[in-house]
């Protein structure tokens, strides 16, 4: 099968097998499928194009912003890989109002709308993409003060499965609008994002660095210290593995405070530099791009890995104590508990997909086994993190990257996957886009 009869109406780039470009193209896919092309839209109808030509073809399309999707999301039938790349603008329309196009990232939307006094709640890395940080939901550094990127959305424009381009919001077509905001690529592609960002001069970053021994009396003492922390401090706990021998295991508490004044920004984090076991307070004004940056990459041969994620509607002493049990058993492992509540918690669990708004932090961990691990290892991680006690509701789409209907069932509560199910009837009746955590039509 070959694409040569692709439309030639299409502005942007056709990379085929044969394309010199082809392999790095596909490098993100890591080896688990082969696109019969790779297509880079420059325009929304291009996209239209794409999708058209991939529903007329019996091809399923693979959308891809950033290149952050789990293996889980290639198909081993022939797919044709829909590159968002060069929908890419990010422009301040009116004050605060702004355009983002789905394949920006993250770290150049808040350098721009730096230059203007203005932020989004976003991903906690640079790289991410907007479009799918955007669709399942986007927890970030302010996520107690503004909730998740999605409750910042106001508009998206979108191609449908018939290739149709319509605009999204709570005014038009808006059960398409509530779908869009945590249910993931389901019902289209996005095209463009429109957002309504927080003005904001510039942050105050603080880091704990903790002892790891002291590790479970520390996350005691941040979350009672967050229960009545103002919204404009949000703060994770994060452990991290060793990267070599210049850079040992660690674990610290990582908070923004949002705002430029300093003398603020200590009075709401000295409880948190006084908890058991902190050994080292670093704080530091700076812009809310700063925040933004790349972990490092794993040393020594290639890895793969287990990831889980759950909110909590009650971070209690048990679930604490067992928690760190399993960060000290798993030491090739990424944990972290992100404290939620504020301006998260102030929006309905009705008004969007994301549905768990009472918890008051989400859990999450990565644990790196060897590429070739058999199942009994997989097994170990996946039982050690079912045997965590509760209470646990729920987990995030984007945090997670096991698929099938279990994955759906722990992502959504009944009520919500199935409006879900009505949206998409509507919107895909043929689970045209389906390379996502599924929502079937039936």
């Amino acid at each position: 099968m070959s694409i040569t009869d692709f439309p030639t109406q299409f502005r942007g780039r056709v990379l085929t097998p044969e394309s010199p470009e082809f392999s790095e193209a596909t490098a993100s896919l890591a080896g688990k499928g082969t696109p019969l092309a790779v297509v880079a839209p420059q325009t929304p109808a291009d996209v239209a194009l794409a999708v058209r030509y991939a529903a007329d073809h019996s091809l399923l399309p693979a959308i891809r912003s950033g290149g952050h999707s789990g293996g889980n999301f290639v198909p081993s039938g022939p797919f044709l890989l829909i590159d968002l790349a060069h929908l890419d603008g990010v422009d301040v329309l009116d004050d605060d109002l702004v355009r983002v196009g789905p394949g920006a990232r993250w770290g150049a939307v808040a350098a721009t709308l730096g230059n203007h006094g203005l932020a989004l709640t976003s991903g906690d890395t640079s790289s991410v993409g907007v479009g799918g940080l955007a669709l399942g939901g986007g927890v970030g550094w302010l996520v107690r003060l503004d909730g998740l990127t999605i409750d910042s959305l106001v508009e998206a424009e979108v191609v449908t499965a018939t290739g149709e381009i319509v605009t999204a919001s709570s005014a038009v077509n808006p059960e398409l609008f509530w779908g869009l905001r945590g249910g993931g690529g389901n019902f289209g592609v996005v095209t463009a994002f429109t957002f309504r960002a927080r003005r904001l001069a510039g942050v105050v970053s603080s880091t704990v660095v903790l002892d790891r021994s002291q590790l479970a009396s520390a996350i005691k003492g941040w979350r009672d210290v967050m229960r009545t922390a103002p919204d404009q401090l949000s703060s994770t706990v994060m452990t991290m593995p060793s990267f070599g021998p210049d850079m040992p295991a660690s674990a610290m508490i990582v908070s923004c405070w949002a705002g430029t004044d300093v003398e603020e920004a200590t009075a709401a984090v000295a409880p948190l530099a006084a908890l058991p076991g902190a050994l080292q307070h670093i704080m530091q004004p700076s812009a809310y791009a700063d925040l933004l940056h790349e972990p490092p990459a794993p040393a020594g041969p290639p890895m793969t890995f287990i990831d889980n994620a759950s909110f909590t509607p009650d971070l209690t002493d048990e679930l604490i104590d067992s928690l760190t049990e399993t960060i000290e058993r798993f030491e090739a492992s990424v944990f972290s508990l992100r404290s939620l509540g504020g301006g998260f918690a102030r929006v309905a669990g009705d008004a969007t997909a994301v549905a768990y708004r009472t918890s008051e932090t989400l859990l999450f961990g990565a644990v790196f086994l060897p590429i070739d691990a058999d199942e009994t290892a997989r097994q170990r991680v996946i039982d050690a993190w079912t045997e965590l006690p509760g209470p646990r509701v729920g987990t995030f789409s984007t945090f997670i990257s096991r698929t099938g209907p279990q994955v759906l069932d722990e992502i959504y509560p009944p009520a919500t996957l199935e409006r879900l199910r009505a949206v998409k009837r509507e919107w895909d009746p043929t689970n045209l886009f389906r390379l996502n955590q599924n929502v079937a039509p039936e």
